[in-house]
Parts: C-alpha cells; structure tokens; sequence
C-alpha cells in the first residue's frame, strides 16, 4: 500500500532569488540559505511554512506552523 499519493515538486532558484536574498538577510535578520528560501516562496505566492526554525517569524507575510 502506497500512502504517499503525491511527490513534492522541485523549484529552482533563479539569479534574481539570490539577490532579493542579500536584502532579506538585512531586513529580516535571515542566514543566506533561508533568505534564498524566503526569496523564492514570495516569487512562488507561497505565504505559509513547516519549521521549528523561528526565524522566519521576523517574515511579516510569512505564516509559520511548527513542524
């Protein structure tokens, strides 16, 4: 029985993803990897995460639910 019925799609990070990044280690006090990911969610309208990583609580538009 298989219970996983999707598989998660990959996104790609784009030059203009790490430069927006640079801005959002300043603004919102991120290391480079999570601003590259922060970058790409609001490029992608994604506005809600999965993460221990509280962080990301200093996103405004971004929503975090502990994983």
């Amino acid at each position: 029985m298989n219970y996983f019925t999707c598989t998660p799609d990959k996104i790609n990070c784009v030059w203009e993803d790490s430069i927006r990044a640079f801005t959002y280690r300043l603004r919102y006090g991120l290391g480079f990897n999570d601003a590259t990911n922060v970058a790409i969610m609001e490029r992608k309208n994604i506005s809600k995460l999965y993460s221990f990583d509280k962080v990301f609580d200093n996103v405004p538009w971004l929503k975090r639910d502990e994983a």
